[in-house]
C-alpha cells in the first residue's frame, strides 16, 4: 500500500466515524465515503491482498 492510499484509508476511517449534522451533508459524504473505499478495494485487490 503506497503512502497515499495509507493517508485515504485513515481519512476513509475518520470520516466514516465523524458525526455530520445534516442529511444532505451526510449523504454527500457518504458517497464520497462510498467512492474511496472502493478505489482503497481495488488497489488491495490489484497487490493481492488487504492491508486491513
Amino acid at each position: 500500500m503506497t503512502e497515499a492510499e495509507r493517508l485515504l484509508q485513515a481519512l476513509v476511517v475518520a470520516l466514516d466515524s465523524a458525526f455530520i449534522s445534516t442529511w444532505q451533508s451526510t449523504a454527500y459524504w457518504q458517497g464520497e465515503l462510498n467512492e474511496a473505499r472502493e478505489y482503497l478495494d481495488q488497489c488491495a485487490q490489484e497487490q493481492g491482498g488487504s492491508d486491513e
